[in-house]
């Protein structure tokens, strides 16, 4: 089933944080952010710069942003 763009990547970090039984506070802490509401503004609508999407890539080394950045 195709996912809307607007919250493709919300999708796939959610999936990809519980394949890895991360906590979204542990996320928040491999990816430097100050509190756990920045992380999980992440999982919602949101749309990150390319520092941001560089960290994620480290943290998920199988996030598919080519699948993110499609139109």
């Amino acid at each position: 089933m195709p996912v809307d763009p607007q919250i493709a990547l919300s999708v796939l970090l959610r999936n990809s944080r519980a394949q890895r039984h991360y906590t979204q506070q542990e996320v928040a802490e491999k990816l430097g952010m100050k509190n756990l509401y920045s992380y999980q503004r992440l999982e919602r609508r949101s749309n990150p710069n390319l520092a941001t999407l560089r960290k994620l890539k480290r943290v998920f080394p199988d996030l598919s942003v080519d699948y993110v950045l499609q139109e």
